[in-house]
């Protein structure tokens, strides 16, 4: 259907016929196709969308109630001490950077989206447990804030509160860099902020905020490579436009054509940049300049977050489940990437000790 661009022909009313009588899919995989395609023409049949509906030998099944249906909810403002977190909520690691970048945003913005509680009966000490939110709770708390704004639900089951909890975490869909780099370049034009404020008010770092909008310096061929409707083989990600953003933009169109022709991603991509530019002797611009303070904090959050990683890729049979349906290209570019990063991490090692050897 994506190939022939959702247009409607003979072939496409006859997707779901295909999918249920196909012998490739498993027993599970059919039945999840098919409870989609009887999703589909319930909302289709609301919408009134007749000759899509047409069906040749099916007789499309109404959809089943959705498990949470119509519940009643208030806004209301609400004592933040009378509100206790979510035992066993699906959130379980808050991340304390993000938490402060969190906080920063509120304290600049203020509060836009509400959290969401239901209310709790026979306890003295607490009126309302969270549903979804409690990031913005604690963070509210930490800012020194007495009652928060909340949406309550008038729900008495802990099951559904449940669902609804991890479903609000999960569904939330990221943005793509090139939508965050125009929403902040917006964010700069219409509220004159700086980089620093635009940074502020999103709840990034000034540095992350920077990487975002150096992909206004793309060139355009180039930003239409990191497109997510570009094919996933000449897709470039975001690292790698930022990569090339600090570079004039023809050497950014050659350097792009150069990846997009020998498929390289990540830390091989990168290594293809530095190298195409020092035979080309071209040198970067606005390459980021941070404190030493900052860079320092850099490198020791790579090392800690790098070390958590590790010990889970070195857990038995972690290897044998990761490469389970992988081609052995696919494995073998792995192993290059994995050689590349422990020469580097040589070097750094290397460099590092005649540092400290210099300092004594």
């Amino acid at each position: 259907r994506k190939e022939k661009g959702f247009r409607h022909t003979e072939e496409s009313d006859q997707f779901d016929f295909v999918i249920s009588e196909s012998s490739v899919l498993s027993g599970k995989q059919k039945f999840r196709a098919d409870g989609h395609i009887k999703a589909l023409a319930v909302s289709l049949r609301a919408k009134g969308d007749a000759g899509l509906l047409a069906r040749k030998g099916k007789n499309m099944e109404t959809a089943p109630e959705p498990i949470i249906g119509d519940i009643n909810k208030t806004l209301k403002k609400i004592p933040i001490d009378r509100i206790r977190p979510l035992p066993g909520q699906p959130r379980v690691y808050f991340d304390e950077h993000d938490l402060k970048n969190l906080g920063r945003s509120m304290r600049f913005v203020g509060h836009i989206n509400d959290i969401k509680v239901r209310p709790v009966k026979g306890n003295k000490k607490y009126d309302y447990q969270l549903i979804d939110g409690e990031r913005r709770w604690r963070m509210e708390k930490a800012n020194g804030k007495k009652t928060i704004q909340a949406i309550v639900y008038e729900i008495d089951d802990e099951d559904k509160e449940y669902l609804i909890s991890f479903i609000s975490n999960v569904s939330r869909v990221p943005h793509h860099p090139l939508e965050i780099m125009s929403g902040m370049a917006k964010l700069m034009d219409r509220f004159k902020f700086t980089q620093a404020e635009a940074a502020q008010a999103a709840g990034f770092k000034e540095a992350s905020a920077g990487q975002y909008l150096s992909l206004l310096k793309l060139h355009p061929d180039v930003r239409a490579l990191m497109e997510p409707t570009m094919p996933e083989e000449k897709r470039i990600r975001f690292i790698t436009g930022v990569a090339l953003a600090r570079y004039e933009q023809d050497f950014q169109t050659e350097a792009a054509k150069g990846l997009v022709k020998k498929k390289l991603r990540g830390q091989r991509a990168l290594v293809f940049i530095e190298r195409l530019a020092r035979e080309k002797g071209v040198q970067s611009v606005n390459r980021p300049r941070g404190r030493a303070k900052d860079s320092f904090l850099m490198v020791q959050r790579f090392l800690e977050r790098s070390s958590d990683s590790m010990h889970r890729f070195l857990e038995p049979g972690f290897m044998e489940e990761m490469s389970k349906g992988r081609k052995l290209s696919e494995i073998d570019t792995l192993i290059e990437d994995t050689e590349r990063l422990g020469i580097d991490l040589q070097r750094m090692l290397r460099d590092m000790r005649n540092l400290r050897k210099k300092r004594q």
